[in-house]
């Protein structure tokens, strides 16, 4: 008998985190562990799990020998199951680095204590119940990692919340930043360029060297995965970064929640004008005014108004210096 992709289970059993489908979900899971109808063979976690349970009956003894053989144990590829759908939702979600640690600890436990529990000699015939008892109690570890999270979120409510994000045109994106591709300096950096990718794909087909940079992960070419605050940028590397409603956006969330994230932006933020070659520039939107204002002569600042809010009928329009002040693309060149 075939057996089947584990991890639509697996995430379906995550995604019933203290939910009342939660003991469902187990019984579901380990019903599906010890029928030897799953296989994790096709998870992208090697050598997470090897092979589970790829035998035709239960009644087979052998059964047990190739389940979960955990050699290396790495959970960092399924940890960022976990954490992804949470980021696709919310945008704005911080996960401190304690929050990752106790989540990958608690799948770690969990994992090992389902090996040991299946790869057991003890009778067959309370297995099924130690097996749901196992995935409950990893269950119930996990939510309490995520409590964590909620905590360092504004509250369970803001951080189960969905924001509003989307994967916008290149087109869209080059008018709302003020941008002629042309006039861009190479190479180009697009910070956050989304799972699309899709200006990063614009100006490739225009003939400009230009990479992105994306945390989830992402079938997109020419686009590197990791965190804006901590992939190396270089120094006087870029002759062009980036950000549509990326960077900037999350620093001026951050500077409107307070916190320890906006002094991390705040670093972050200069390190990425250090990562700018002479003559290069920094391209963002919306328009950060606390800490433009505060840059030194060895930079200069343009702004350019976005589109601002429709005129009421019979309303003028809005002159450039109210568009101005309602947001606006920055664009800081290091001279």
């Amino acid at each position: 008998m075939p057996t089947r992709d584990a991890l639509p289970l697996l995430e379906a059993w995550l995604g019933a985190l203290s939910t009342e489908g939660a003991a469902a979900a187990s019984a579901a899971l380990a019903d599906q562990l010890l029928e030897g109808e799953v296989g994790l063979e096709h998870l992208e976690v090697e050598p997470l799990l090897e092979r589970v349970l790829e035998l035709e009956h239960l009644e087979v003894e052998p059964l047990l020998e190739r389940v979960l053989k955990l050699e290396h144990l790495e959970v960092e590829p399924l940890l960022e199951r976990v954490l992804e759908p949470l980021l696709e939702r919310n945008q704005f979600l911080v996960v401190e680095d304690r929050v990752r640690r106790q989540l990958a600890v608690s799948l770690e436990q969990l994992l090992r204590g389902l090996r040991e529990e299946l790869a057991s000699p003890a009778a067959r015939s309370g297995r099924r119940d130690r097996v749901v008892a196992r995935l409950l109690a990893g269950q119930a570890e996990l939510a309490r990692a995520l409590e964590g999270l909620a905590a360092a979120n504004l509250g369970a409510g803001f951080a189960r919340s969905t924001q509003v994000s989307a994967d916008y045109s290149a087109e869209t994106q080059l008018l709302a930043l003020h941008l002629d591709p042309a006039q861009l300096p190479p190479p180009i950096l697009d910070l956050g360029c989304g799972r699309t990718a899709a200006l990063v794909a614009h100006l490739r087909a225009a003939g400009k060297e230009a990479l992105g940079l994306e945390r989830l992960t992402t079938a997109a070419p020419h686009v590197l995965v990791g965190d804006w605050l901590e992939h190396d940028l270089g120094v006087a590397r870029w002759g062009t970064v980036l950000s549509h409603l990326g960077f900037s956006l999350h620093f001026l969330h951050h500077h409107l929640r307070g916190g320890r994230e906006p002094a991390r932006y705040a670093r972050r933020y200069l390190a990425i004008l250090r990562a700018l070659r002479p003559g290069g520039c920094f391209c963002y939107v919306p328009g950060l005014p606390f800490i433009e204002q505060h840059l030194s002569q060895g930079y200069r600042v343009k702004r350019y108004p976005t589109l601002g809010p429709p005129a009421a009928p019979g309303d003028p329009p809005l002159a450039d210096d109210a568009r101005v002040a309602l947001g606006y693309a920055a664009h800081v060149t290091r001279l």
